[in-house]
């Protein structure tokens, strides 16, 4: 594998900085192979390794330049903003995973609970989880944002959550569909009433003897 020219810089200044760690050929090999970058970047942040921000951030910076998808750049964006507090160019890179989420339920769910959880920006990802809403027709896609939103990690919306769960039960149409949603209602949202209901139209589908006994340990 070649190593590119900015790879190559970075770890002769790796080899500088860390002649006398014991981990250096493991550091040394898994940087000439692009592997665990985001690992050693955040080492190179803490006491341990001398807080050397300077080569947390050239590889942060390589990371962005061999970034591809919109899951790339938000890797980047939440190491950049936990490991070195720089939430301008967090800002930069998650605007650049927005770019390239293309319209893609599970880009556009990663994003916003990144924007919540590691730029505290709930603003931001409310944005972006109502345009993951608005692309998402399923019962699968409807409990993965309900629960997201839910979550107080994230937006701790309730009342929008409740929505999300009942455009999954309206989207739901067999057996699996029906005991997917009913589930989370009942262990994330707290209503058992509503859950016993969705489960009793997954009981009316069910076909099989795995379905049954499926019901059985919840209803």
């Amino acid at each position: 594998m070649a190593i590119n020219s900015s790879m190559k810089l970075i770890i002769e200044k790796v080899r500088s900085a860390y002649s006398d760690n014991d981990s250096l050929n493991e550091i040394i090999k898994d940087l000439k192979s692009d592997d665990c970058l985001d690992y050693w970047a955040n080492n190179f942040c803490s006491d341990e390794y001398g807080c050397r921000k300077d080569l947390a951030k050239s590889i942060y910076e390589y990371m962005e330049q061999s970034a591809e998808s919109s899951s790339d750049y938000c890797w980047v964006a939440r190491a950049v903003c936990n490991s070195l507090d720089d939430q301008d160019w967090a800002k930069i890179l998650f605007s650049k995973a927005e770019k390239t989420a293309d319209d893609d339920l599970s880009n556009l769910t990663k994003l916003a609970k990144s924007l919540a959880d590691s730029l505290k920006d709930r603003d931001w990802a409310r944005k972006v989880f109502k345009a993951a809403e608005q692309r998402t027709e399923d019962p699968y896609g409807f409990v993965l944002l309900a629960e997201s939103i839910l979550s107080d990690a994230y937006l701790g919306d309730q009342d929008w959550a409740k929505l999300l769960f009942s455009k999954a039960e309206e989207s739901a149409g067999d057996f699996d569909d029906f005991r997917d949603v009913a589930r989370p209602i009942a262990a994330s949202l707290g209503d058992k009433d509503w859950a016993r209901k969705i489960f009793k139209a997954a009981e009316q589908r069910a076909e099989e003897p795995k379905q049954w006994l499926d019901l059985a340990q919840v209803i």
